[in-house]
């Protein structure tokens, strides 16, 4: 599934998410930012790589959350 939302008021981006086993692979713009990892109790977080520097505007941190909600089964 993907979100899109304006960045710098004119880039349409996407945060995509790739499923094995009980991890997903966060994609934005096609790179991996980072990993929602299953908990013991069945709930993800978010696993930032440390790879993915720069900052972030608050509209794709909350594309981030959203799908962090979606994959938690949190109303969106």
């Amino acid at each position: 599934t993907t979100s899109t939302a304006t960045v710098n008021t004119i880039e349409l981006v996407e945060v995509g998410l790739y499923k094995t086993n009980y991890v997903y692979e966060v994609l934005f713009l096609g790179k991996s930012i980072g990993r929602f990892v299953m908990d013991p109790n069945g709930d993800y977080y978010f696993w930032p790589n440390e790879k993915a520097t720069g900052a972030w505007s608050s509209e794709s941190l909350q594309m981030i959350a959203q799908k962090l909600d979606e994959v938690n089964g949190n109303e969106v």
